[in-house]
């Protein structure tokens, strides 16, 4: 099985400048509006928390939009179970039995969660690109030349 595709702003594929154009319209378009990245009503606070962090953290890349509320949802779930799990862990250690049913409900979160943090590109290298990609636009943006092409002189 391939690899996931990833957005046009944090892939490193050598691509033209009218395929990266053509591409990120097309993402652009389909990702739809940004304005009600917001949780449900009905996630804990610590869900809710843990959501209103992912979103927060990804706002400069510019890479949510309203259709990514579904997976950021469920993300927040997982990681704020896992949170709860690990404090039962630790506080339940010396007991076998249990702390074996809270390890292997831990383990299956766990695979939920790296799931999720795949589709949000949460990886340290996918924000390694959005970084680097950020910089890289701001630069652009400061380019005098750029700027008198653009006509925003």
């Amino acid at each position: 099985m391939g690899r996931p595709a990833k957005a046009t702003a944090i892939q490193s594929a050598n691509l033209t400048k009218l395929e990266k154009d053509t591409r990120k319209a097309a993402e652009d378009e389909l990702r739809g509006q940004d304005d009600r990245i917001v949780p449900p009503d009905w996630l804990n606070e610590g869900q809710k928390t843990v959501f209103e962090f992912v979103v927060a953290e990804m706002e400069a890349s510019r890479v949510l939009g309203n259709l990514d509320v579904f997976v950021l949802t469920q993300f927040a779930v997982v990681t704020e179970r896992i949170f709860d799990l690990e404090q039962m862990i630790n506080e339940d250690a010396r007991s076998n039995l249990q702390s074996k049913e809270l390890i292997f409900a831990r383990n299956s979160y766990i695979k939920d969660f790296w799931r999720g943090a795949n589709e949000l590109s949460l990886s340290p290298q996918a924000r390694a690109k959005i970084g680097i990609l950020n910089l890289a636009k701001k630069e652009e943006d400061k380019d005098p030349l750029k700027k008198i092409l653009a006509g925003r002189v």
